[in-house]
């Protein structure tokens, strides 16, 4: 591997130097190495955009071979603040719908959200060996995602937030759109 910032490159994933540990493994994947056509062009994981079915499991099969996890709970998010807890492996692929955020201990369990613009954000509890990932776009940071996902690792595994370790993902930026009604769209607090 090597270090860009931040994030460290392995082929077509990106991966966070600060979650370096033998109890976690993560990736970011973008577009490139799935086999979906046009419009959806290439690694398209959501099964909610008119993509063959077929397709998207093969692009998800690549996302587990590369994750090295054989089965991969995801969420059909929503832009809310709801948390699902993953309590045990399913021991298929599991999709959840209207959840923004994954909770678990479980081992040798990929979980997944999926994003366009919107950021991804990792948390990983390396003394309760716990680990979530959010969906966190500005409906999810509005509603408060990010505390609820942490609440949920403190009510389920009695995470300490010191304990925590949070990156977040690359999204997008002020140089490919402008979020230009802000002042109608979020509450008074984060304008």
């Amino acid at each position: 591997m090597h270090k860009q910032g931040y994030l460290q490159q392995h082929g077509n994933m990106l991966a966070f130097a600060a979650l370096s540990s033998p109890l976690l493994f993560h990736g970011i994947l973008n577009r490139a190495g799935g086999i979906s056509p046009a419009p959806w062009d290439s690694l398209n994981v959501s099964f909610g955009l008119g993509d063959d079915p077929g397709n998207v499991r093969s692009n998800r099969a690549v996302i587990k071979k590369a994750l090295g996890f054989s089965h991969l709970v995801s969420a059909r998010q929503i832009h809310g603040s709801l948390v699902y807890q993953v309590k045990e492996n399913p021991g298929r692929d599991l999709e959840i719908d209207g959840f923004d955020a994954l909770v678990t201990n479980v081992v040798d369990l990929g979980l997944m959200i999926q994003q366009a613009d919107c950021q991804a954000v990792m948390l990983f509890d390396p003394e309760k060996k716990a680990v979530a990932i959010a969906h966190v776009g500005w409906r999810g940071s509005a509603a408060g995602i990010i505390a609820a996902t942490v609440s949920a690792m403190r009510r389920a595994y009695a995470t300490e937030e010191a304990d925590l370790t949070a990156v977040i993902s690359p999204s997008l930026g002020p140089c490919c759109a402008q979020f230009v009604n802000h002042r109608s769209e979020l509450p008074p607090s984060l304008h």
